[in-house]
C-alpha cells in the first residue's frame, strides 16, 4: 500500500494526473467555413487536452476567430484558390496568432486545408498554453 502511495504522490507531483485541471470554454466563430470550423474544433480540443486543459461550457473562453489576410487564384490545368489566413486563439488575457496558408478547389477548400496546419503540439501553441494556465 505504502508504494502505490508514494506513486500516486509522485504521479500528482508531476503533472501526471490533474488534481485540479483548468478549464476553458472552446468557441469558434461562426463565420468560419463549416469544415474548416470542424478541423479548428478539432485541432484547438487536441491542442487544450495535452496541454492539461478541460473543456467545459461555463468556464473561461477560449476563442478561435479567423482572418483572411490574402486571397489569390493559382494557375494550372485545375484552377485552384490559395488563401493566406491569420488564426486568433485568445483566453485570459493571452492572444496567439497563426499564420497558415491552403491550397484547395475553392476558398472553402482552401481554408480547411489551411486549417490542418494548426498543430497541437507545436512550440507557439504549448507556449501559449503555459501563458494561458499562469492567468487561470
Amino acid at each position: 500500500m505504502k508504494r502505490f502511495e508514494t506513486l500516486l504522490l509522485a504521479l500528482l507531483l508531476s503533472g501526471g494526473i490533474a488534481a485540479s485541471a483548468q478549464s476553458v470554454s472552446l468557441r469558434v466563430s461562426e463565420d468560419i467555413p463549416e469544415d474548416a470550423r470542424n478541423v479548428l474544433v478539432v485541432r484547438f480540443t487536441q491542442m487544450l487536452k495535452i496541454g492539461g486543459f478541460t473543456i467545459e461550457d461555463d468556464a473561461t473562453p477560449f476563442i478561435v476567430s479567423a482572418e483572411i489576410v490574402s486571397e489569390m487564384d493559382v494557375p494550372g490545368s485545375i484552377p485552384q484558390k490559395g488563401l493566406s489566413i491569420q488564426i486568433t486563439a485568445e483566453a485570459a488575457k493571452e492572444k496567439e496568432v497563426f499564420a497558415v496558408k491552403g491550397v484547395g478547389n475553392d476558398a472553402e477548400d482552401a481554408f480547411e486545408r489551411a486549417a490542418k496546419q494548426i498543430l497541437p503540439k507545436s512550440k507557439a501553441a504549448t507556449a501559449f498554453l503555459e501563458k494561458v494556465k499562469s492567468h487561470l
